[in-house]
């Protein structure tokens, strides 16, 4: 019989209330022990809504808690190292919201915990364990495109059009980490990472800063790796919502205009170059590329997520999302925030 791993929710975000608990609660490894909070009345609407077995009124308190296996954390981005290493510290397992860190090198101390302790510590970035992302995999290695030569994104949600977003959301909050880049822009380097290893070789980009709060409003990237390839990347909270990867490979391309989150039935179109299309002066679609589509069953990928990481801890397995790749996410987007904030 599986190991029940008993989780503890270190924060009361929104992305705990609204995808994580829920997403708990139905995964048959795991339970939800505990949540806490430092106010006490949202701790005490959290407890009526989820009823775990414990709740507690500070960060430190449950921590202690020898009856906990993992702590999630969801705090703010500029709070992930502190919690997670104190987390570690005091013995539990960490999956960390996304970004992990603010930058490299608390990356690299929060990999030093980890280490030293033998705890494991994973950054939550729940779309790696979705279907349609291992089908996009497949798909590569399996040469369906030729060879993987671009990769083009855009991720957009217009948060500026929202009342207040400036003086209360905290992706508008500079000091915790705020800003298009953090919140949507590591799901795009990510992204790269997980498909073409190592550092770019050159890296351009542009950001739109907010004088209000001194967060990137919208950010471009290029990001420039050998032997050609180039990712493509824009991100931004003042456009429409836009969601949109694209795989260029020398025969073919893999479109998807799915969230990274989303689930469902969800579509992905496969278009094949067409080798006759020299010989026509008048080309459709059709003519260009041979046009596949695929709809592919996708529960939620944070259920998917909370399952492997309890497994992993209960067999001893490496999770999914290892941290060699999450310190070269980090790296990237040092430089890439570096260019954009000079």
């Amino acid at each position: 019989m599986a190991k029940i791993m008993n989780w503890g929710i270190l924060g009361t975000a929104d992305v705990a209330k609204d995808r994580m608990i829920p997403n708990l609660l139905k995964v048959k490894n795991s339970r939800l022990y505990g949540i806490a909070g430092r106010k006490k009345g949202k701790i005490d609407l959290f407890k009526k809504e989820f009823n775990p077995i414990k709740i507690y009124y500070s960060y430190e308190e449950i921590l202690e808690d020898k009856q906990i296996d993992i702590i999630y954390i969801p705090l703010p981005n500029s709070m992930h190292k502190e919690w997670s290493i104190k987390a570690m510290m005091n013995g539990k397992h960490v999956l960390c919201e996304k970004p992990l860190a603010l930058n490299s090198n608390e990356v690299k101390e929060m990999i030093k915990i980890s280490n030293r302790t033998g705890k494991y510590l994973t950054e939550a970035f729940a779309y790696r364990y979705s279907p349609l992302i291992l089908r996009i995999q497949k798909l590569i290695s399996e040469g369906k495109i030729g060879d993987l030569k671009a990769i083009d994104s855009s991720l957009s949600i217009n948060f500026y059009s929202t009342e207040g977003f400036t003086t209360s959301n905290l992706r508008a909050k500079k000091a915790l980490g705020g800003g298009a880049i953090y919140d949507l822009g590591c799901y795009q380097i990510n992204l790269v990472e997980n498909f073409v290893k190592g550092m770019p070789e050159k890296i351009t980009a542009l950001g739109d800063i907010c004088e209000e709060t001194g967060c990137d409003k919208s950010s471009s990237i290029l990001l420039f790796y050998k032997k050609g390839f180039v990712a493509t990347l824009h991100c931004a909270f003042n456009e429409v919502r836009r969601n949109r990867f694209e795989f260029i490979g020398d025969k073919g391309r893999i479109i998807s205009e799915n969230g990274p989150n989303s689930e469902g039935n969800l579509s992905l179109k496969i278009i094949r170059e067409n080798q006759n299309r020299f010989k026509q002066s008048r080309l459709s679609l059709e003519d260009v590329g041979i046009v596949e589509n695929e709809i592919i069953s996708v529960p939620n990928s944070y259920m998917l997520e909370i399952s492997n990481f309890a497994d992993c801890i209960a067999n001893n397995r490496k999770p999914l999302i290892s941290l060699e790749s999450s310190l070269e996410t980090s790296k990237i987007m040092d430089k890439v925030l570096e260019i954009i904030f000079k």
